[in-house]
């Protein structure tokens, strides 16, 4: 099997992927990784200006099929009709990336649980783990009758374990992960796969943000994160990585 560094189209070539939070640094990446391996892709975001400029960037680089799909992610009748939409396209979903999350604005400054209120945990477990469940649940029914499907949910590793100063995102990001390991087993019999990948310190305005202030390792550019994916979705389905926690090695500086 080839490296995770080298892109490979004959297991991927002609599969249909939704790719969710495309216009992100994490799901341009693995939007773009996909890609080059042969995937017909739905880039999926919400819409505006950033999808439009991410989908213009995958067209003009050449690389395959794009279709650009819309939706606010934690709307479950927009998530319905998304895939639908996608479906229609291209007649099927083989595979979900899931990397849609929380975002945060550089400058937010991370506070304990007792300065946080409901309504930034309910937008906080909304844009993360209902945004999960209703892209999750959208790809199965065409998944399950075409007796194949693979999932790649991504969670932030900040929820192992999870630290100081970042409750809310801890929490969900958890629920997550329960949720990708009860549905592995449920649809496992019907050739669905359902995996997990935590990304620890990726390169991306939101690691400017979270944490607590100590030593942090070097960060990973998003293309790390969507090389494991590629690489994943390329293992025999006989085969599964569950719960992958990819790290980076090098240590970083300081800060104060």
């Amino acid at each position: 099997m080839p490296a995770p560094d080298t892109p490979a189209r004959s297991e991927l070539a002609g599969r249909v992927a939704v790719v969710t939070g495309a216009a992100g640094d994490v799901g341009a990446a693995v939007a773009r990784r996909l890609l080059d391996a042969g995937v017909r892709l739905a880039a999926a975001d919400r819409p505006g200006p950033d999808l439009d400029t991410t989908v213009r960037h995958l067209i003009a680089a050449g690389a395959g099929e794009v279709f650009a799909a819309p939706v606010q992610a934690s709307v479950a009748a927009e998530v319905q009709a998304m895939a639908e939409r996608v479906e229609r396209h291209f007649g099927r979903i083989d595979i979900l990336v899931h990397a849609a999350g929380a975002p945060s604005p550089a400058d937010a400054e991370p506070r304990p649980l007792h300065r946080l209120g409901p309504g930034e945990f309910s937008r906080a477990v909304d844009a993360t783990l209902k945004s999960a469940f209703l892209c999750n649940r959208a790809v199965l029914k065409t998944m399950t009758a075409a007796r194949y499907g693979q999932i790649v949910n991504l969670s932030a590793a900040l929820t192992l374990p999870g630290p100081g100063f970042d409750p809310v995102r801890a929490a969900s990001g958890f629920g997550v992960i329960g949720l990708t390991e009860a549905l592995a087993q449920e649809v496992r019999a019907s050739g669905v796969r359902v995996v997990a990948l935590q990304p620890d310190a990726v390169r991306t305005p939101l690691w400017d943000c979270t944490g607590p202030r100590r030593a942090r390792p070097a960060p990973l550019p998003p293309e790390r994160i969507a090389a494991l994916v590629e690489f994943m979705l390329r293992l025999p389905m006989d085969a599964v990585l569950n719960n992958v926690i990819l790290s980076p090695f090098r240590a970083g500086r300081r800060r104060s």
